[in-house]
């Protein structure tokens, strides 16, 4: 189900009738029900997924928190991440790595294997899996009730698109939330206004010209290709940060705060601080559970790239299953590291002499070649 779908206007009215009228704790259970159906619409059986994850990494978690060996440990937490991943891999990448094996090949060498890829799923996959391992670093004591793990989990607003969320931000908040507060209604309701009118008008009408264009290259100019890129910039950003307002601004209501996923992101002056503004919360997930353990910045350059390159391959191919997102990804990646060295080898006085404007230019053309 869709923010902008009509079926959501009844299930909207439903959500906001039993948040005003349950108490704490029948209103967390009706929120999993209801977020349950808000899933399970397009297709009943991924529903299935979604709750097995859910009861295996929150019982994992527990094991991993009382259990004091650290073998028994680490085991809990290798099963949870062969769980999450593996089920990310068999749906979303079984496939893809079947052709390519074909192709370089030449031969029917695997069979191709492409499910239908349930929704959310890299969303709350991704979830799950950062809450097991906070839980095995100790920087997170598990929920207290499956409940609880299953709101955190299912939580409507975020479960299709995001933000993705993290335990330690989303637990804390169940026992204090409070529905419809006047200051976080009025401000949810604006950005839920801001939110569809990004969708609405501005993303929504420049999709078909963006899709005529890149149907139609041969057809067109130089510049007039050039414009439909900046097009598709514009109806990207807007498509997606309206959806994240939209899911914000429904679960601020509702007395929940999602993180901030956008932050003027074709504003930013390089490319590493465009992806501390786009997408904050994938980027703060590579960050923290690939780049910092893979060596992150602490061991030398060599490391540093090699680190790096590896986080953007792997975040390129959770953006989608294809040749391209990895390609997109290296070269995302390449950009950020040659900022990292050349910001390590000058001091951080590489860019000065140029005028925020021209950063500003320079690297919102980079990320329209991306």
């Amino acid at each position: 189900m869709l923010f902008n779908s009509l079926l959501f206007i009844p299930f909207i009215a439903i959500v906001f009738l039993a948040a005003m009228t349950l108490g704490q704790r029948a209103r967390v259970l009706a929120l999993i029900a209801l977020s349950y159906v808000f899933y399970s619409i397009p297709y009943p059986p991924w529903l299935l997924l979604l709750i097995a994850v859910t009861v295996a990494d929150f019982h994992l978690a527990r094991w991993i928190d009382r259990s004091e060996n650290p073998a028994m440990r680490r085991l809990a937490v290798v099963v949870s991440c062969a769980l999450n991943l593996g089920l990310l891999a068999a749906y979303k990448y079984a496939g893809f790595l079947a052709e390519t094996v074909n192709g370089v090949a030449d031969a029917p060498v695997l069979p191709v294997y492409q499910p239908d890829l349930p929704l959310g799923i890299s969303f709350f996959v991704f979830e799950s899996l950062s809450y097991t391992v906070d839980v095995y670093r100790r920087q997170l004591k598990p929920a207290k009730s499956l409940a609880d793990y299953a709101l955190f989990i299912s939580f409507f607003p975020h479960l299709i698109a995001g933000p993705i969320v993290r335990g330690r931000d989303f637990l804390a908040q169940i026992e204090k939330h409070a529905p419809f507060e006047r200051r976080n209604t009025v401000s949810g309701m604006e950005l839920i206004a801001v939110g569809f009118f990004k969708k609405l008008v501005v993303a929504d009408n420049l999709a078909p010209h963006v899709d005529f264009a890149f149907a139609n290259t041969w057809r067109l100019s130089g510049g007039a290709l050039a414009l439909a890129v900046v097009f598709f910039a514009i109806q990207i950003y807007c498509d997606f940060s309206g959806y994240t307002d939209i899911a914000r601004g429904i679960a601020r209501m509702l007395g929940f705060e999602l993180g901030r996923n956008f932050r003027w992101p074709y504003l930013s002056q390089s490319i590493s601080d465009f992806w501390r503004r786009w997408h904050i919360s994938l980027s703060s997930w590579l960050r923290d559970y690939l780049y910092i353990p893979l060596g992150g910045n602490r061991h030398g350059v060599p490391v540093m790239l090699g680190a790096m390159l590896a986080t953007w391959f792997l975040g390129g191919l959770w953006h989608g299953a294809a040749w391209h997102f990895v390609v997109w990804g290296l070269y995302h990646g390449a950009l950020v590291g040659l900022g990292a060295v050349l910001y390590r080898a000058t001091a951080g006085r590489a860019w000065d002499p140029l005028p925020a404007v021209v950063k500003v230019a320079i690297t919102f053309v980079l990320v329209c070649i991306g």
